[in-house]
């Protein structure tokens, strides 16, 4: 990836899941890394867990552009973990 607040962001999630991971900067192969690196892993819960960072980086880019937010990645990585953490309550 491209942007560095995203790589910062996938980083994060990555280390707070326990996982080493080297990025690719084409979603695509981003996305096919991240399932088998979870191949023991139910395919749906590594899709929603993706989806899940994936949409809270797009809708806090929303916010900056739309909104005339800050960006900070620290708020983008909270959002992802907090949605993850509530959707398993």
């Amino acid at each position: 990836m491209e942007c560095k607040i995203e790589d910062q962001v996938w980083t994060s999630c990555y280390k707070w899941i326990g996982i080493q991971f080297v990025q690719h900067k084409e979603v695509k192969h981003h996305f096919e890394n991240v399932y088998l690196a979870h191949i023991n892993v139910k395919p749906n819960l590594v899709w929603k867990g993706w989806m899940v960072v994936f949409w809270s980086i797009w809708d806090h880019r929303n916010k900056v552009i739309f909104k005339q937010g800050k960006v900070d990645e620290e708020e983008i990585f909270h959002d992802s973990t907090q949605s993850l953490i509530m959707d398993e309550v």
